[in-house]
C-alpha cells in the first residue's frame, strides 16, 4: 500500500494505533543538504500489513503519523535509528518513545558492537538481502514496485527478526537492559548539533589561545551558515580552509580572498568581523588549552591487563566489550577514579567485581591446559 495523501494517512494512522508495535524505517536523502530530507517512510504493523508513505506528495501532511508516533502504548521498533530519530525530532515536540533498537538489542546479545542490518537479517532468518536498490534516489518519483518492493522488505524482515531477538533476551534476563541503553535517545539534544562545539570535531594544529578561539567561533559560524542554507558544512568551507584562516588570521579582506579554496559568494565580511571580536579577547577568554592524561607505561600495562579480563569476561557472558566496560568507565578504572555504579548492576555482576579484585590483588589469571582462567588468590 503506497500513501500519498492526508486522508489516507489519517485513516491508516488510525488502523495502527491498536498495535502494540510499529515497524518502522525511512529512506533520506541529505548529500546536498545539511538537514536530512525524508523521501520514504516504511511502517508495518503487527497485523502484517506494510505500508510506504510518500512525505513528497504534493499535499500530504505527515502530522497524523507524527501523533501516531507519540503514543507512548507502541513501540517503535526500528534498527540503528537515531537517524531516523533525528528526522522526526525536526518536525515533533517530543521524542517518540518507547523505542525498541534492534543493533543495541543485537550489541546485547554480543553480536558485535554496531552489526548491520544485512547481518542481523542473516543471523536472525538465515536469509540475505538483496542489495540491487541500495544507491536508489529516493527523491524520484515514481517508485518503481523493485524499489517499493525493497523498501517494504526493510520493515517486514524487522517483524521477523523483533520476536527473535526478544526471545534471546528474556532466555538471558536481559530484555530490561535494552531500555537502561536506549535512554540516551529521548535526550532531544543528541539530535541537535551545538554550532559551539563543532570545532571539537576538528583536528588542533596549533596551541596559542586566540587560535582555538578563532578556530570554535569560524566553525561555529560555518555551522549556522549550513543550517541556515541547508547545505553540507563542506559546501560553505571545508575544514582545511578553515583551518588555514584560524592559523593565519588574516586581517584585511584583500588577505582573506587570497585564502585557498575560499567561496567568492560567501559573506566575507561576517568571517572578518569574527576574526576582529576574537582578535580583541584576551588570552584567559579564549577556550583553555586541552590536556591530555600522558599514561606511563605501568599504567599502560595495566589497562591491557584489565582489558584482557573484559575479554573474558564478555566471552563468557556473550555481550560485547563496548557495552560491558566503555572506553570512559576503563579509563576511570585504570586512574584509580570512583565510577557510580550500583553493586547490584548487572556490569558490576559480570566485569566490575572481578575488576576490583583484580586491582586489589584477589583474583589472577593464569593459562591453563591452553585455556586462560581467573582464579582467586
Amino acid at each position: 500500500m503506497f500513501i500519498s495523501s492526508t486522508e489516507d494517512l489519517a485513516n491508516y494512522c488510525d488502523h495502527a494505533s491498536q498495535s502494540a508495535h510499529l515497524f518502522l524505517d525511512t529512506e533520506f536523502l541529505r548529500e546536498r543538504t545539511y538537514y536530512a530530507h525524508l523521501c520514504l517512510i516504511q511502517i508495518i504493523t503487527d497485523d502484517g500489513e506494510a505500508v510506504a508513505i510518500d512525505p513528497l506528495a504534493k499535499d500530504i501532511s505527515l502530522e497524523p503519523l507524527y501523533d501516531l508516533l507519540a503514543q507512548t502504548h507502541i513501540t517503535k521498533i526500528l534498527h540503528a535509528c537515531r537517524q531516523d530519530i533525528e528526522i522526526f525530532v525536526q518536525h515533533m515536540p517530543i521524542v517518540p518513545a518507547p523505542i525498541f533498537d534492534t543493533q543495541i538489542a543485537a550489541m546485547i546479545l554480543g553480536l558485535g558492537e554496531q552489526i548491520g542490518y544485512e547481518a542481523l537479517v542473516r543471523y536472525c532468518l538465515g536469509i540475505g538481502i538483496s542489495k540491487h536498490q541500495q544507491f536508489t534516489d529516493w527523491s524520484k518519483r515514481p517508485l518503481s514496485e523493485a524499489q517499493y518492493n525493497y523498501a517494504l522488505d526493510d520493515v517486514r524482515y524487522l517483524r521477523e527478526c523483533y520476536p527473535i531477538l526478544r526471545q534471546q533476551l528474556e532466555a538471558k534476563g536481559r530484555t530490561a537492559w535494552v531500555d537502561d541503553e536506549s535512554a540516551y535517545l529521548y535526550d532531544r539534544s543528541l539530535y541537535h548539533a551545538d554550532p559551539e562545539e563543532a570545532w571539537q570535531k576538528l583536528r588542533k594544529r596549533d596551541k596559542k589561545p586566540h587560535y582555538r578561539a578563532r578556530l570554535q567561533k569560524l566553525a561555529a559560524w560555518r555551522e549556522r551558515y549550513a543550517m541556515r542554507k541547508d547545505v553540507p558544512r563542506s559546501r560553505v568551507m571545508h575544514d582545511d580552509t578553515l583551518q588555514e584562516i584560524a592559523l593565519t588570521n588574516p586581517t584585511t579582506l584583500d588577505e582573506l580572498r587570497h585564502v585557498r579554496n575560499l567561496h567568492r559568494n560567501l559573506p566575507f565580511h561576517e568571517i572578518m568581523q569574527i576574526l576582529h571580536e576574537v582578535n580583541l579577547l584576551s588570552a584567559d577568554a579564549c577556550p583553555p588549552k586541552e590536556t591530555f592524561y600522558r599514561e606511563e607505561s605501568e599504567d599502560l600495562v595495566l589497562r591491557d591487563a584489565l582489558k584482557l579480563l573484559l575479554k573474558i569476561k564478555s566471552k563468557e557472558h556473550n555481550v560485547s566489550p563496548n557495552l560491558l566496560c566503555s572506553r570512559e568507565m576503563m579509563d576511570a578504572l585504570v586512574n584509580g577514579e570512583p565510577l557510580e555504579l550500583p553493586t547490584n548492576n548487572w556490569r558490576y555482576d559480570m566485569f566490575f567485581h572481578e575488576a576490583y579484585a583484580f586491582l586489589g590483588g584477589t583474583t589472577s589469571m593464569c593459562v591453563r591446559d591452553g585455556v586462560l582462567h581467573l582464579y582467586t588468590t
